[in-house]
């Protein structure tokens, strides 16, 4: 009877996770009426799951501390996003965590499909939008039915880390040579230039992994545990910067389409608050169109300096701990999102950045199938 209530739980979670995880690749906003409902529907199964836990006093404070921080920001930034991360993070005990990430990379790939054929029949719509280029030439570009072309190859990006990390040990030369060439197709329609550069590190950094020489390098354990900071501080720090006329943070603003010159100007725009504010996207403000392309200046203007801090602590913990563990496959999914992450807003979503969930090892013991299947 435990081990049927367990699994029971288990796929209640499950439910409430793949859900939203299908709502947010499909586009929507978290401040959409939409999504909001879809996460009211999908909460009903998270609270059957959390209604048949047991907490420990421990577990009670730091659940308390974390969803009250979730919620002072949500009434400071009028948005839902580190509220519900939070929410999915510290009530995922005795969620086995390697067959969450198998569930929701079939739904990905069903989804992502489904949607592609659909668009091509005609019955979604194909949305364009186009790249007006320096030389005069426009080029079209194709979101297959997605919202648009960048969440097309977000979703790409997602089921390439998601394989990477469910086959870590059984990748092979040829699987590399598959995902780069469906990588090139994918861009020729998209014009993603950050997910195809997203896609070639994510697979760059399973061979720097797996070299034992290059990842016993002391160096190279301290730039890996230290990513947070390093991500964190490049972000804050390029964009306070750029105004200054530095050629190189010009080269890579370049390199990263005008991402720093965006992040400079919301940074002129708005203070740096506790619990963060309110944030104008999408409008004409001061004669530009401006939209946040950086996670971690996202995270830091619209929820806070407190909630951003919290992020790199918490994250550079884990990669601490996940090192010494030497589990190098979790460590290839976080550190793929915190470099995805200067070039998305998406870092703190935990439906997006599925590695996130990880987090939760800080609270509970981990869960391992075997476990689950035994009990």
């Amino acid at each position: 009877m435990k081990l049927i209530a367990q699994k029971k739980s288990v796929f209640f979670y499950l439910l409430f996770f793949i859900i939203l995880s299908i709502a947010k690749g499909m586009g929507m906003d978290s401040g959409d009426m939409a999504f909001i409902l879809i996460g009211l529907f999908s909460g009903v199964f998270l609270l059957t799951h959390v209604l048949s836990q047991g907490y420990t006093r421990r577990e009670l404070v730091i659940i308390f501390i974390f969803v009250t921080l979730g919620i002072v920001t949500l009434i400071f930034s009028k948005k839902i996003t580190v509220l519900i991360t939070i929410i999915a993070i510290v009530f995922a005990k005795n969620i086995p965590l390697n067959r969450l990430i198998e569930v929701v990379f079939k739904f990905k790939i069903l989804t992502f499909i489904v949607t592609i054929i659909l668009s091509l029949l005609g019955i979604i719509e194909n949305n364009k939008s186009f790249r007006f280029m320096e030389n005069g030439d426009v080029i079209t570009r194709y979101s297959l039915g997605f919202p648009h072309a960048n969440v097309t190859y977000l979703n790409f990006f997602i089921i390439v880390l998601l394989y990477l990390y469910i086959y870590y040990d059984k990748v092979k030369l040829r699987n590399y040579v598959v995902i780069l060439f469906l990588s090139m197709l994918l861009y020729k329609i998209t014009d993603s230039r950050t997910g195809i550069i997203s896609v070639i590190i994510s697979l760059i950094i399973p061979i720097v992994l797996k070299n034992k020489k290059i990842i016993k390098n002391a160096i190279t354990r301290k730039i890996i545990i230290f990513l947070p900071v390093i991500c964190g501080g490049f972000s804050v720090f390029s964009g306070i910067y750029y105004s200054s006329g530095n050629l190189v943070l010009q080269k890579i603003n370049q390199a990263l389409t005008g991402r720093i010159e965006l992040a400079s100007k919301f940074l002129s725009l708005y203070k740096i608050k506790p619990f963060g504010q309110v944030i104008i996207e999408g409008s004409n403000l001061n004669g530009s169109y401006l939209r946040i392309d950086n996670g971690y200046i996202s995270l830091l203007l619209a929820y806070g300096i407190v909630s951003f801090i919290v992020f790199i602590i918490l994250e550079t913990k884990l990669l601490k701990k996940y090192m010494l563990d030497e589990r190098y496959r979790e460590i290839l999914l976080i550190v793929s999102f915190l470099i995805y992450g200067i070039t998305e807003v998406y870092i703190y979503n935990i439906f997006v950045n599925i590695s996130l969930i990880f987090l939760c090892e800080l609270l509970y013991k981990p869960v391992s199938d075997e476990r689950y299947l035994s009990t």
